[in-house]
């Protein structure tokens, strides 16, 4: 099991092979209503299905009280033309998308957050590894715009309908910051 236990709660970078040995209680709350009901209705069922990988933090109960969720894309490179090496690149690129990361609001700004995105860049590291992506790729809650921009995400000067904030981080930075162990936020 990829389980690495830190102060009273452990934190499993392989949720979707062992969600089912966890609680997801009715209760979470981060604070976000689409990222709450996602919580509520569908992290599951997303994760059996595997349409999602998943990281998430368990407290000493079995409960899920933080998560994120990683899959791939395909972005058009001048979306993120900025964030590339100049040279040779394909009209389209490949890069990990973050779909999801919330924790509930008793754990907020304790650093799980960025502890999973940490996991999160060390998974889409692993996989540059053999598969070169060009970075990672997510859709912002207004609120949590300076959170990722402390991180390293650059906006990518839109905003969606639904109001979120498209932002980028290109691999060369995600290397140094799992190289480095950490991330300063």
């Amino acid at each position: 099991m990829n389980v690495q236990e830190t102060e009273n709660y452990e934190v499993d970078n392989n949720l979707r092979d062992h969600y089912a040995s966890y609680t997801f209680p009715k209760t979470f709350s981060c604070g976000e209503v689409v990222l709450d009901d996602y919580f509520k209705t569908n992290l599951k069922r997303a994760l059996k299905s595997e349409n999602v990988t998943g990281i998430g933090a368990i407290n000493d109960k079995g409960e899920v009280f933080a998560f994120c969720t990683l899959t791939f894309l395909i972005l058009d490179k001048a979306r993120i033309q900025t964030y590339l090496e100049s040279g040779n690149q394909p009209n389209q690129v490949p890069a990990v998308k973050l779909s999801m990361l919330a924790v509930d609001v008793s754990r907020q700004k304790q650093g799980v957050g960025c502890e999973l995105l940490m996991m999160a860049f060390d998974q889409a590291v692993t996989v540059h590894e053999s598969i070169p992506i060009k970075g990672m790729f997510l859709d912002a809650a207004p609120n949590a715009v300076k959170f990722y921009q402390s991180l390293g995400f650059g906006d990518l000067g839109e905003v969606n309908a639904d109001g979120t904030i498209p932002m980028f981080i290109a691999i060369k930075m995600m290397i140094a910051a799992v190289s480095a162990g950490a991330i300063d936020a």
